[in-house]
Parts: C-alpha cells; structure tokens; sequence
C-alpha cells in the first residue's frame, strides 16, 4: 500500500507514514493486544491504525489516536526491554561473570532509553502538533499549508530513529562508565 502515491492531500505528503518504524511496531503492539488488521470503516486495507492516519484529513483527533498509539507502542517495548535486561542481566552474571553483565546492562540500559525516547518523541508530537493543527484549522482554514504542515508533524517520521539511537548509545555509554 502507497498512500501518498494514490493521493495529493498536502497533510500527508511527503511520504507515506504507514512506512515508518513506527508504524509497524504499533501495527504489530496493536494486532498483540486484540487490534484488528481489518480497516473499520474504508479501503486503506491495512487495519483501523491506517486507517486513522487518512480517513479525515481534517480531524486531528484521528491523528492523535494514531500518535498515542505509536507512544503505547514504544513503551511497551520499553517495559519488555527493562524485563529483557532483567534477564539477561542475571544470566549473565551467573554465566560469565561481572565483566560481560556490565556490558549487557549496558547494552539493555541503552535500549529501555531508546524506546523511551521514541515515546517521549510520539508523545510530543501529540501534544505539540494536534494543538497547532487545531489552531490552524480555526485560524486559516484545513486547506491551509499551515495546517498540513501541523498534521504531518503529527506523524512521527523514520528520521527520529537517529536522536532515538544517539540517546541510546550516550545511556549505554553513561552505564558503563
């Protein structure tokens, strides 16, 4: 599916959001928690998380649905890496000695931080954008470049991944020292 390939809305494009990062990790933690992979309610065919993010282009609210599933997403994965550094921190430790589990707390340690900075990043952009796209719709109209250029900050983009590694990598780093 191509979203903004079959469609000139100026809130989505550039870009199709369904292929980002995030996107799929909230497909996937949605699908986990009883989501379903049909769309509700239109042919976007690729479940109602897509759905939410064309349907309306001039509702923010679906947007932010869909931003607050990404930030669900993100720190459920957080959770499962803080279980994972648990684990494989103890094993470690029984297993190899204190050298090697310092390193894998590192490592675990940098990427709970990863994931929290994904969800700090969703969750800014649904309190930040869903506020200025509001405005902006009541101000200059949901035509306006204004308020698309708010409905596309809404959507969190793949190029966030590089602050989400750099925060990741500086925890590690800190851990170890």
């Amino acid at each position: 599916m191509s979203l903004s390939a079959g469609r000139a809305d100026p809130a989505l494009l550039p870009g199709d959001p369904t292929r980002t990062v995030h996107f799929v990790l909230a497909r996937r933690v949605d699908l986990l928690t009883g989501g379903s992979d049909t769309p509700s309610g239109g042919d976007v065919g690729d479940g109602d998380l897509a759905w939410s993010i064309v349907s309306d282009e001039t509702d923010p609210d679906l947007r932010s649905a869909y931003a607050g599933a990404v930030r669900f997403a993100w720190g459920v994965l957080a959770v499962a890496c803080v279980i994972a550094l648990v684990v494989f921190g103890i094993a470690a430790r029984e297993l190899v000695g204190k050298d090697a589990s310092d390193i894998v707390l590192a490592l675990g340690v940098g990427a709970v931080f990863f994931c929290l900075a994904g969800y700090v990043n969703a969750y800014w952009r649904r309190v930040w954008f869903v506020s200025r796209a509001r405005r902006h719709a009541e101000q200059d109209g949901v035509g306006s470049h204004t308020y698309a250029a708010a409905m596309r900050g809404i959507l969190p983009r793949n190029s966030s991944l590089i602050w989400q590694a750099a925060i990741g990598i500086l925890a590690s780093l800190i851990a170890l020292s």
